[in-house]
């Protein structure tokens, strides 16, 4: 499914990594143990929670469902949560004070949390090196990164065409937000959902806040990112080299500073690659901006 409205996503690399792109036919899927921003999907979730903090925000949030303060209409509620709204549905007045009591009681002196905390924080810390995530930006212009992606102006930008007849998984490609705020499901009150809503739900929430979330010092790369997963059993580095389709290589952008001798070799192995791609060269301009020119 569609995921955006953009007919083009760019894809910026280094000299090195043009040649091995154009040879190969492939794009390489990172793990995120490979990216540059030390916030960038959190290698550890919930370090730093109380668990009698997490006790009571709970106890205070199951009341409010209970009691119907809280709109839940747009959430999946968990099996045992509903349980408990029926329960207290069919109950007498004072069988209904009885549940609440017995049920804050149970939380209160549970030792089980700890254990929740554990589970989550392996299945993160196992599935997170298996992502594997393709970086992109709907922006091939941007001065600063051609200089820190694409060798300060030596590499190249591949221009991909998000292409719905070959299914391509561009399409699928998620705008990334940028905010200094932490996020919910890294906070007690968002572990809680993951106690209280339905945990398929909650989990997709916590994926894809943790995958598409940095912070404001990186906006300016108007990222978007596909989401995936490792798919072979071999590939146990931290990357994976997946194939473009032909009708996916819209173009290849050459840098303003490229050589002439790599510009003819990336041009003859593109033609080679991929005979119905596009050539662009760009140029620094007098104001301070990028122009491309084609060359083929």
């Amino acid at each position: 499914m569609r995921s955006h409205d953009k007919e083009h996503l760019y894809k910026h690399v280094s000299l090195e990594t043009a040649y091995a792109v154009l040879n190969s036919g492939c794009l390489r899927w990172s793990s995120p143990v490979q990216f540059n921003d030390p916030f960038d999907i959190p290698e550890v979730l919930y370090e730093d929670f109380d668990p009698k903090h997490l006790q009571s925000v709970l106890i205070d949030r199951v009341t409010k469902i209970l009691e119907g303060t809280e709109d839940t209409s747009s959430r999946t509620l968990s099996p045992g949560v509903l349980l408990l709204k029926k329960l207290i549905a069919f109950a007498e007045e004072g069988m209904r004070k009885e549940i609440y009591s017995s049920f804050s009681e149970i939380v209160d002196s549970t030792d089980k949390l700890p254990l929740v905390f554990g589970e989550l924080r392996e299945f993160w810390a196992v599935n997170r090196k298996r992502m594997r995530i393709l970086c992109l930006t709907d922006r091939w212009n941007s001065a600063s990164m051609w200089d820190r992606y694409s060798s300060s102006h030596t590499g190249v930008v591949f221009e991909l065409f998000c292409d719905e007849e070959i299914d391509s998984s561009l399409i699928t490609a998620q705008e990334v937000i940028y905010s200094d705020e932490p996020m919910k499901i890294s906070t007690v009150e968002g572990f809680v959902d993951y106690i209280l809503f339905d945990p398929t739900e909650t989990m997709m929430h916590m994926m894809e806040q943790n995958t598409l979330t940095k912070t404001l010092d990186w906006r300016n790369e108007q990222e978007f990112r596909v989401v995936s997963w490792k798919r072979k059993i071999e590939d146990e580095g931290d990357y994976s080299d997946y194939a473009i389709h032909p009708n996916e290589a819209k173009s290849i952008i050459l840098g303003a500073s490229m050589n002439q001798e790599d510009q003819d070799r990336l041009t003859l192995i593109a033609n080679l690659r991929f005979p119905d791609i596009e050539i662009w060269k760009t140029a620094k301009t007098a104001s301070r901006t990028l122009e491309k020119t084609r060359i083929k």
